[in-house]
């Protein structure tokens, strides 16, 4: 993976002129981080192995702009990269899991689970996540009566209600949906009801859009050049294989990060090895939590805004937060 990052870099920014030396010498830093400690043991598939002797290994680190969680059903490598001209802070993370662990929903309690708002930050710190990031934000178009899209989480129907026909609009509910296998596959909004998905063997969908990546290729309307073309915040989730994924989280509308558009989402995804890619909601609500402490900081609002659900990989008793 590494060799296809650097090959990204050269190929979009030096070919092209547009990133300085010292861009790259900060691209690169976060790479190096990995490797300034004695990392732990692994077994054969990457995992925490039994001769580290302990549960859990766990790496803050902002100086060396890298994060990491080990232990025998989950992996999460998370790695700031900074690039000086246009000004861009994203972060990248990858995660793997085996056993019960899995990709998974976490909704608010209620009468109607995922309709009260509240911190992610509080939410993630309720459920002890390993790492959890903002999703589809469905809970907002629930309150506001809005059409919802597929919604299906934990095998359970919350909302089988989306646009008739393939929509320009945004978000247009295309969606991202995880199978019993771990695997995810992206589809257009009209492509299945609730019930059916049902009976593919889905657990979980997550409707916004719009498609990334599908077979490996760019999604339909990365396409489209001039598909909103606008540079915001970013939250995104792919796959690389089955219970192998790739997160995307890209800050935005602050002096030190302008935010990416689709596009460059799209492509970025296709060069980590991601088959099948989904953006997930951005700007405001996009938000990178790990081990209870929020990573990413888009707009110079103090305000964090709430959701009503998160992805989340994992839990832990140590994620409750770095001010607890």
């Amino acid at each position: 993976m590494r060799l296809l990052i650097r090959k990204f870099v050269f190929d979009r920014y030096v070919k092209k002129g547009l990133c300085s030396m010292l861009s790259l010498l900060l691209f690169f830093t976060a790479w190096a981080g990995v490797r300034a400690e004695e990392a732990p043991p692994l077994d054969a598939e990457g995992f925490l192995s039994e001769a580290f002797g302990q549960d859990e290994y766990v790496k803050i680190s902002p100086e060396e702009a890298v994060w990491m969680y080990l232990s025998s059903e989950l992996s999460v490598t998370i790695r700031q990269f900074r690039q000086i001209d246009p000004a861009l802070v994203w972060y990248e993370s990858e995660i793997k899991v085996r056993g019960d662990t899995r990709l998974q929903s976490y909704l608010t309690p209620g009468s109607k689970p995922g309709k009260r708002m509240i911190s992610p930050i509080k939410l993630s710190r309720d459920n002890q996540l390993v790492f959890a990031i903002s999703d589809d934000y469905f809970s907002r178009r629930l309150n506001d009566g809005h059409t919802q899209g597929i919604i299906i989480r934990g095998g359970e129907v919350l909302s089988n209600k989306t646009f008739k026909a393939d929509h320009a609009s945004l978000p247009n509910l295309e969606v991202i949906a995880r199978f019993n296998d771990g695997s995810l596959k992206t589809f257009l909004s009209n492509a299945h009801t609730a019930e059916e998905y049902l009976a593919m063997g889905v657990t979980d969908t997550f409707a916004f859009g719009p498609i990334l990546v599908s077979e490996g290729e760019l999604g339909p309307h990365m396409q489209e050049t001039d598909y909103y073309y606008y540079r915001e915040p970013r939250c995104a989730i792919g796959m690389i294989a089955p219970n192998h994924y790739i997160i995307l989280t890209v800050t935005g509308r602050t002096d030190d990060s302008r935010g990416e558009h689709f596009n460059w989402l799209a492509e970025r995804m296709i060069a980590l090895g991601a088959t099948e890619a989904l953006n997930l909601d951005g700007g405001g609500t996009a938000a990178l939590l790990f081990m209870g402490d929020m990573i990413n900081k888009s707009n110079t609002s103090k305000t964090i805004r709430g959701v009503g659900s998160l992805i989340g990989f994992g839990t832990s008793p140590a994620a409750t937060g770095s001010d607890k």
